[in-house]
């Protein structure tokens, strides 16, 4: 089925249609020219757009400066904590190699003991570091 349009009708649908048009823009900012607008709008409207995104900038920089802070407190925190926990499993290697003498099975479990904290720690570092 087809329809037949007369050109006076087809002349009338490009007349009476609607345009839409629309504008965007992706900064925390809008253009200039928009700036304008809003202070014929709302007096000092561009002034306080403009305070607001100042603001916000200095919230995200403040909260970045304070995620940066601790996670270099955490990792502190981690490091010195990895380093009690290899000297516990190094004293504690040691201490049953020293008082082991008889067995020479116990004498190797602890060293391997002692080895395996150290071991677990500087793997861990190496790996830390190669992010």
């Amino acid at each position: 089925m087809s329809v037949k349009i007369s050109k006076n009708q087809l002349n009338n649908f490009h007349n009476n249609t609607p345009i839409f048009a629309q504008a965007s823009y992706s900064s925390p900012l809008p253009p200039a020219s928009e700036f304008i607008k809003y202070n014929e709008a709302v007096p000092n409207a561009g002034d306080r757009i403009l305070l607001m995104a100042e603001n916000e900038a200095k919230n995200r920089h403040e909260l970045q400066q304070k995620t940066i802070s601790i996670s270099n407190r955490n990792s502190l925190i981690g490091m010195i904590f990895a380093f009690i926990l290899a000297l516990c499993f190094l004293l504690t290697g040691a201490y049953i190699v020293l008082h082991s003498s008889d067995n020479v099975a116990i004498t190797i479990a602890g060293a391997l003991f002692g080895l395996s904290g150290m071991g677990s720690i500087i793997k861990t570092m190496i790996d830390n570091n190669k992010k």
